[in-house]
C-alpha cells in the first residue's frame, strides 16, 4: 500500500460525497456512517470528516438563513468534526500501530476548546479485513444434493448480509467445511520439513470431514444457524446500546444538542466495550464472544498450523464444538458439561423445531426463557476452549492472524443502515505470492539475493542449519518459523483466491485490490457509495468477465491516472504505473458511468468538470513544448452507457462474450469514442482475412480444416526460460 497524496484523497472523497449527499438535509449528513477498511493512518477518514463538516455547516446556514460569525467558524467546524469522528468513523487495518496512529490523527483533527473528546475504542480495529466470516448461507438443496459436484462446497453461498434475514433452512457458511481449508498437503516445497503433517492433512480430508452431510447433521447445522441468527440480533442490539452509552453530549451549531453522557472517562468506556466483547473474561459468555469464537474457529481451519495437523477436528468434533460455543451448556466448575461426540449422532427434537421458520429473535429468547434447556444456556467459552484441543489451537491461530468479521464487529451499523453510507480508501495493490527465497533470506541473511528457483534448490540443506529466529515474542527454530510463514502466506492466498470468499471478484490469483472491491460491494449500503483508489487489471483480464459484469453495474465514476508526475501523485511508484479513482454505487444498475482517461493530476480532472463550454481543441498528452499537458477540457469527461460499452465490445470481444463482460478499451476523450464508433462498423482482422482449406489425416480418416492466413505466437516465455536455465535473474 502507498501513502495517498492529499489532492487525490480530496478528489476521491469529494466525488463520493457529491453522489451520496445529493439532496440530503444538513442534519441527515450527521447520520452517515463511514468506513475505511485499509485505514493506515486514517487519511481518508480525516478527509471525509473534514468535507462532511464543511458541507453540514454550509447547508445548515442556508437552511436557517443565518451566518456563523467569522470569529466562530473554526471552533464550530472543529465541533462538527469531533462529532462525526466520534459517532460515524469506523476503520480496520492489519497493523495495530497504524490503527493507533489513525486514532491519534482523527483526535488531533477535531481538537477544540470543550470537554468533548472522541473515543475510538469500539470503532477502529486491528485485523485482516480480507479474512473473516460473514452473513452468507447455503440453501437446503446444496446440503442434501445427491451428486458430489452439486454439494455446498462446490457452489457459492447466498449473500444474506444485514439487508435480509436468514431464509428458512439455510445454513451459515461458517458452520460448514470449505474445500480449500488447510490446503497445504500438495505443496512439494515444504515436504522435506512437513511430510508427516501433509500426510495427516490428507488423511483428515479422506476421513469424512468433507463428506456429504447426514440427515441428522443437516438438522443440527440448520438449528445452529437459527441460534446464530438470534445471537446476531442480540449483538446488534447490544452494540447499539454500548456505543450510545459511550457517546458524549455535544452541541453543534446553531445550538443543536446531540444527546449523550457527560464526563464518562475513557476507562469507563473501555470497560463497557470489554464487557460486550468478552474481554473482561466473564464466566457466562455473552453473544458477541460466542459468535466471534465460532467464526474465528472456522477461519482458523484455512490457516491451520502444520505442527498441529494431528489436532484437525473430525466433523462430529467440529459440530460439537460449534454447538457448545453457540448454544452454551459448559461451565468451568463442571455443573454443565459438554456432551460426548457420540451424543451428536442423532440430536433429539427441541423447541426450535416447533417455532415458525421466520420467528423473530425475540420469540427465540422467550422460548429459551421458558425452557431450562433453552437457546442460551449459561456457558463459559474460555473454559470450553481449554477442554477442546482443536478449539484451543483455533483461538491461537485467530489471535495471531486477527480475523475480521465485519457483519459482527459492526453489526449495529450494518443492521440499522443495511451497510455503510460511504466506504473510502486506497487498499493495497499487490498480488500475494509465496517466495521461499525471500523468506529464507529473512530468516538467514546469508542467503539474501537468491531467486525463487535457486532458493528451492538450497532450501532443504540451508534451512535446518539456519539460526533460530524471534516469532511472536519467542525464539523458535528456523524450520518452525519458515513453516509458520508458509501457513500464514499460503493460507491467506487460499482465502483471497477463493470464489466462495470473494463472491464478486471470483476465484483465481486475485490482486488484493480486487478483494477490497469485493469487500466494499458487500459492506456498502444500498443507497451508499464506495470510493477506492486501485489499479485496473480486471478491465483487460480475459478471465475476469464475471467480475467486470459486477463492476460495470456498480461503477458511477472512473478516473484513470498515469503516475508520470510522481511529485503530485505517488512518489514511491514507478512513473509508468496506471491507477484509478473509482466511485461505486451500493446497488446494481445498467452500465452508466462518467469516465476520465490518462489524467496526470487531480486538478486536471477538476478543471475538466469546471469547463462548461468545451471551447478549443482537446489537449494532447504533451504540449507544444514537449511537457505533459495538464489542462482540463470538457470532452475529457465522457459518459459510458450501455450503448458506448457495446461499441467497445465490438472492438474488444467476439459475439460469444456478453456486452456486460467486455474487456474495456479506455477512450481518451469523447471524440475518441466517436472514432471507436466508426471503427466498430468494420470487420475485425480475423473476419476480414480469408482462410484456406487443407486436408489432414486423422485416426478416423482425412478431414478438412480451415487455416487462417495470419497467426501470432509468444516471442518469449519468461517463466519457462528461467526454469530451463535459458535466462537467470541477478
Amino acid at each position: 500500500s502507498y501513502y495517498t497524496p492529499e489532492p487525490l484523497a480530496r478528489l476521491l472523497v469529494k466525488h463520493a460525497l457529491m453522489e451520496r449527499c445529493r439532496d440530503l438535509k444538513a442534519d441527515q449528513l450527521l447520520d452517515l456512517k463511514i468506513l475505511e477498511p485499509a485505514m493506515g493512518s486514517a487519511a481518508f477518514l480525516v478527509e471525509t470528516t473534514n468535507q462532511l463538516a464543511d458541507l453540514y455547516l454550509e447547508r445548515k446556514q442556508k437552511e436557517t438563513g443565518r451566518t456563523i460569525p467569522q470569529e466562530d467558524i473554526v471552533l464550530e467546524k472543529q465541533r462538527v468534526r469531533a462529532y462525526i469522528a466520534d459517532r460515524n468513523c469506523f476503520g480496520v487495518d492489519l497493523n495495530p500501530i497504524a490503527v493507533e496512529l489513525g486514532a491519534i490523527s482523527l483526535w488531533l483533527n477535531s481538537l477544540h476548546g470543550s470537554e468533548f473528546s472522541p473515543w475510538f475504542g469500539d470503532q477502529l480495529h486491528a485485523g485482516n479485513s480480507l479474512i473473516g466470516a460473514r452473513r452468507a448461507a447455503y440453501a437446503p438443496a446444496l446440503l442434501s444434493a445427491k451428486a458430489q459436484g452439486d454439494l455446498w462446497f462446490n457452489g457459492k453461498p447466498d449473500e444474506i448480509g444485514w439487508r435480509k434475514r436468514l431464509p428458512d433452512g439455510h445454513v451459515w457458511q461458517w458452520l460448514l467445511p470449505a474445500k480449500d481449508m488447510a490446503n497445504f498437503d500438495k505443496d512439494k516445497s515444504i515436504a522435506p520439513f512437513a511430510k508427516s503433517a501433509q500426510d495427516q492433512i490428507k488423511a483428515w480430508r479422506k476421513d469424512g470431514f468433507f463428506k456429504k452431510l447426514e440427515p441428522h447433521e443437516i438438522k443440527l447445522v440448520q438449528k445452529l444457524s437459527r441460534v446464530a441468527e438470534a445471537l446476531f440480533e442480540q449483538v446488534a442490539e447490544d452494540l447499539a446500546k454500548t456505543r450510545a452509552a459511550a457517546n458524549d453530549e455535544i452541541t453543534l451549531w446553531p445550538n443543536k444538542v446531540m444527546p449523550g453522557n457527560k464526563r464518562l472517562d475513557f476507562h469507563e468506556k473501555a470497560r463497557l466495550n470489554a464487557h460486550l466483547t468478552g474481554a473482561d473474561h466473564a464466566t457466562n459468555t455473552l453473544p458477541y464472544k460466542r459468535l466471534k469464537t465460532a467464526m474465528d474457529a472456522w477461519c482458523a481451519l484455512w490457516l491451520w498450523p502444520l505442527d498441529k495437523a494431528d489436532l484437525l477436528p473430525g466433523r462430529a468434533e467440529f459440530l460439537q464444538g460449534m454447538a457448545m460455543i453457540l448454544e452454551g451448556g459448559f461451565t468451568a466448575d463442571g455443573s454443565l458439561a459438554a456432551p460426548s461426540v457420540s451424543e451428536f449422532a442423532d440430536p433429539a427434537p427441541d423447541f426450535l423445531d416447533l417455532l415458525e421458520p421466520d420467528a423473530p429473535a425475540r420469540d427465540l429468547f422467550k422460548a429459551a426463557a421458558k425452557r431450562q434447556d433453552g437457546l442460551f444456556r449459561e456457558t463459559n467459552v474460555e473454559a470450553l476452549i481449554e477442554n477442546f484441543d482443536w478449539l484451543k489451537t483455533a483461538v491461537e491461530v485467530a489471535e495471531r492472524e486477527r480475523f475480521v468479521h465485519f457483519d459482527l464487529i459492526f453489526a449495529d451499523v450494518m443492521k440499522a443502515r443495511g451497510g455503510f453510507d460511504v466506504i473510502v480508501g486506497n487498499p493495497p495493490w499487490a498480488k500475494p505470492s509465496w517466495n521461499e527465497g525471500l523468506v529464507l533470506a529473512d530468516i538467514d541473511p546469508l542467503h539474501a539475493g537468491l531467486s525463487a528457483s535457486d532458493a528451492k534448490k538450497v532450501l532443504p540443506e540451508a534451512l535446518p542449519k539456519a539460526p533460530p529466529v524471534r516469532r511472536e515474542g519467542r525464539t523458535v527454530p528456523a524450520v518452525e518459523a519458515f513453516l509458520q510463514d508458509f501457513v500464514s502466506t499460503r493460507g491467506a492466498m487460499e482465502v483471497t483466491s477463493s470464489e466462495v470468499m470473494n463472491p464478486f471478484a471470483g476465484g483465481g490469483s486475485n490482486n488484493l485490490y480486487r478483494c477490497f472491491i469485493d469487500l466494499s460491494f458487500r459492506l456498502v449500503a444500498q443507497q451508499g457509495y464506495a470510493a477506492l483508489i486501485h489499479q485496473d487489471g480486471h478491465l483487460g483480464d480475459p478471465k475476469s468477465g464475471v467480475f467486470r459484469r459486477h463492476w460495470y453495474a456498480r461503477i458511477a465514476k472512473h478516473f484513470e491516472f498515469i503516475n508520470r508526475m510522481k511529485s503530485r501523485n505517488f512518489m514511491e511508484v514507478d512513473h509508468n504505473v496506471r491507477f484509478s479513482l473509482n466511485i461505486y454505487r451500493g446497488e446494481q444498475r445498467a452500465p452508466d458511468f462518467e469516465k476520465f482517461t490518462y489524467a496526470f493530476t487531480a486538478a486536471q480532472v477538476e478543471d475538466s468538470y469546471a469547463d462548461q463550454d468545451g471551447i478549443g481543441p482537446v489537449p494532447s498528452i504533451k504540449n507544444s513544448e514537449g511537457n505533459w499537458d495538464t489542462r482540463g477540457h470538457r470532452d475529457r469527461v465522457m459518459r459510458i452507457d450501455r450503448d458506448a460499452l457495446a461499441v467497445i465490445h465490438a472492438l474488444s470481444e467476439d459475439e460469444t462474450v456478453a456486452v456486460e463482460e467486455a474487456r474495456f478499451i479506455q477512450p481518451y476523450s469523447a471524440r475518441t469514442l466517436d472514432v471507436f464508433r466508426q471503427m466498430a462498423r468494420f470487420p475485425k482482422l480475423d473476419a476480414a482475412i480469408p482462410r484456406i482449406e487443407r486436408s489432414v489425416s486423422a485416426g478416423a480418416g482425412e478431414r478438412i480444416i480451415e487455416i487462417p492466413l495470419w497467426q501470432q505466437s509468444p516471442h518469449w516465455h519468461e517463466t519457462a526460460a528461467q526454469k530451463d536455465g535459458t535466462i537467470r535473474r541477478e
